[in-house]
């Protein structure tokens, strides 16, 4: 199995499919009492669009976005911060195979108002109505 990691992530919700920029614990960076990325959603965007060129145009904050952090006195326990449109188990086994976590060693945190945007969902959804991906 893959080791565990940290990083950022946007969710297509097209298609389901998660985009990350991940770190191994030994590259990330102490922040609070969490091991995390080092870089931010604001600076990984450009990188991420490449990947899917159907989000060129639209801002980084528009579509469901978290972190996967690391406690730093257990390296076995993840906290997940994601945007609570994606609070579905597809979603979510996604996010946990692309960081490689094992069972049990993580948690969901849908609350966290930095990932949850107002009307994130009508967004995204004006957004691929315009582009014809729904």
């Amino acid at each position: 199995m893959k080791n565990a990691s940290v990083g950022i992530f946007w969710v297509d919700m097209v298609d389901g499919k998660v985009y990350a920029e991940k770190v191994s614990l030994g590259d990330a960076i102490k922040y609070g009492g969490f091991l995390i990325h080092p870089l931010g959603h604001y600076d990984l965007w450009e990188k991420i669009i490449i990947r899917n060129s159907k989000w060129v145009g639209i801002e980084y904050e528009d579509i469901p976005r978290g972190r996967v952090v690391c406690r730093i006195g257990d390296r076995t326990s993840f906290q997940i911060y994601v945007c609570p449109v994606c609070n579905n188990p597809g979603i979510k086994s996604a996010i946990v195979a692309e960081f490689a976590l094992a069972p049990q060693s993580y948690s969901f945190d849908f609350s966290d108002e930095h990932y949850s945007l107002d009307n994130l969902r009508q967004t995204y959804d004006r957004t691929c109505d315009r582009r014809n991906l729904v």
